[in-house]
C-alpha cells in the first residue's frame, strides 16, 4: 500500500505534504498505513487530496471482486475515484 497528500490550491500549485511508498527493498508486508509532516500543524479538507494505492499481488481473487463490485456499482463518484491496473493487480484510490 502507498498513501500520499497534498495540498491542492490550483493546477499549477501543489504542495506535497507527505508521500509514504514502503514497498521499496526491502519489501516488507503491511497491514496498515499513515503519515505524517510534523511541518504541518494545521489543515484545510476544502484543499486536501489523497492517492493510495493497494496491490493485490497474491490476492487475484481480491483484486478482481473488488474492480467487479466498483464496474458495476450505481455511484458514479465511488467509479471516478478508482482506477485499477490490470498488469499489476493494483488498485489506485483518489480522495479530495
Amino acid at each position: 500500500m502507498t498513501i500520499n497528500l497534498y495540498n491542492y490550491y490550483s493546477k499549477d500549485s501543489i504542495e506535497n505534504v507527505f508521500c509514504w511508498l514502503p514497498n521499496q527493498e526491502p519489501y516488507q508486508e503491511q497491514w496498515w498505513i499513515t503519515g505524517f509532516n510534523p511541518n504541518f500543524t494545521s489543515s484545510d479538507p476544502e484543499i486536501m487530496v489523497t492517492l493510495g494505492s493497494v496491490d493485490f499481488t497474491g490476492h487475484e481473487d481480491m483484486y478482481d471482486a473488488l474492480k467487479r463490485d466498483i464496474t458495476f456499482s450505481d455511484n458514479s463518484e465511488l467509479k471516478d475515484s478508482i482506477t485499477f491496473d490490470d498488469d499489476n493487480y493494483t488498485a489506485w484510490i483518489l480522495w479530495g
